[in-house]
């Protein structure tokens, strides 16, 4: 199918150049390179179109149009694939055992925990939690990079289930 929409914006496109090509060179008499110039200005909005008769200023809009069109068709249909999206969600909350959530959780690590010295990755393979956020003055920082060490006496924010979060916490204070 996505061959199908590809195939679909190469022809709109080609479309488009070929209006405009021949437009421009009937209503404004311009030879095929002019013509291609003034087509490919109108459709990337940066031609001055002062100095065109009526039909050319409409052609020069009616193209900056059909190239917005063109671009937003484009985007609806190339930018989501929720079809991968639905793919990949599903890979991931499988191994969720059923009736559990996902939660969300702060929790402080104790001076002898032995989450403390582990990097995120580290712990994220040992608990299967997921750490979201290290609250430092009382501000949580998110995007925290795999390799970013945990420290005794401060919070961070857990993702996981709950029997997983049980075990985080039995973890932050041993």
């Amino acid at each position: 199918m996505r061959h199908v929409k590809y195939s679909l914006f190469v022809f709109m496109i080609l479309v488009l150049f070929i209006a405009g090509m021949m437009g421009f060179n009937s209503f404004e008499n311009m030879s095929g390179p002019d013509a291609f110039y003034t087509t490919v200005s109108a459709l990337t909005f940066s031609g001055d179109n002062s100095g065109f008769s009526e039909q050319g200023k409409l052609l020069n809009s009616l193209l900056a149009i059909a190239s917005v069109a063109v671009i937003v068709w484009a985007f609806a249909n190339f930018h989501y694939k929720s079809d991968d999206v639905d793919n990949h969600a599903q890979e991931y909350f499988k191994f969720i055992p059923k009736g559990e959530g996902l939660v969300l959780k702060e929790i402080k690590l104790a001076k002898k925990s032995h989450l403390a010295g582990m990097k995120k990755i580290e712990v994220l393979k040992k608990t299967g939690t997921v750490v979201m956020a290290i609250k430092s003055k009382n501000v949580f920082q998110l995007n925290i990079p795999f390799n970013k060490k945990l420290t005794a006496g401060s919070k961070a924010l857990f993702m996981g289930t709950p029997s997983q979060l049980k075990e985080v916490e039995r973890e932050a204070k041993n």
